[in-house]
């Protein structure tokens, strides 16, 4: 006589109501998980924004006051400023303007030049 396959038997209704409840719960799971990974992410991805809003308007605002500085140093280095603030506040005076006459002798010139002419 040829060998018999055990047959397989068929899985009692309790034991499919067992199997479909878990998977179920599994998926109920998964979906869950899904969604508070989904939350999450979006909520952080809000907060992040709001942080980016945040150092755009400090540096807009920093900007500002570097520009601010600069025209103020430029203001603070004008020259007649600074000669108004030595003549009042240190007494110093300023002085006559000097003429300067420079005076060229033709022979050193013409052999600094190798005496072209």
């Amino acid at each position: 006589m040829p060998a018999q396959k055990p047959k397989r038997r068929k899985p009692s209704r309790k034991q499919r109501e067992f199997i479909n409840s878990i998977l179920f719960l599994a998926a109920s799971l998964l979906s869950v998980t899904g969604l508070l990974i989904y939350l999450w992410v979006y909520n952080e991805i809000i907060l992040t924004e709001k942080t980016n809003v945040g150092l755009r308007q400090s540096r807009a605002s920093l900007v500002e006051d570097n520009r601010r500085m600069h025209a103020d140093i430029a203001r603070l280095k004008r020259a007649d400023r600074i000669t108004a603030i030595a003549e009042k506040e240190l007494n110093l005076i300023t002085p006559e303007p000097e003429s300067l006459v420079v005076f060229i002798d033709a022979d050193v010139f013409t052999k600094q030049r190798g005496g072209e002419e």
